[in-house]
């Protein structure tokens, strides 16, 4: 392979196989304190990478839109935290980086 195809980063769409959650992984952030005592609810969307080792590439996360920063932190801390794994997407039957989007909602009903 060469160091360009090791960088490449494909859309969702184009990978045979989808980054999809590992088992035992935890990647949804801490519920803000202070929203969860105001009673609010919402929710985040992120844009990310996810490396072909099925890590969460810091650098790359991006929130798109949230109903309040500290729901968009907060699912941003989830993504980069040690707990966060994915079984990386691949490619040809070689794993590969994968430009994912993800909404995080954050519910007084969840854990």
């Amino acid at each position: 392979h060469s160091t360009d195809e090791l960088k490449a980063v494909l859309l969702a769409a184009e990978a045979d196989e989808v980054p999809r959650l590992a088992r035992g992984a935890r990647c949804s952030g801490d519920y803000p304190g202070q929203l969860r005592a105001l009673g609010l609810v919402g929710s985040a969307e992120l844009q990310f990478i996810i490396g072909r080792d099925g890590r969460v590439d810091p650098a790359s996360v991006q929130v798109t839109h949230a109903t309040h920063p500290a729901f968009g932190e907060a699912a941003r801390t989830g993504l980069v935290s040690p707990e966060c794994r994915y079984v990386p997407g691949s490619y040809r039957g070689e794993p590969v980086r994968v430009l994912v989007r993800q909404r995080a909602t954050f519910r007084l009903d969840a854990p």
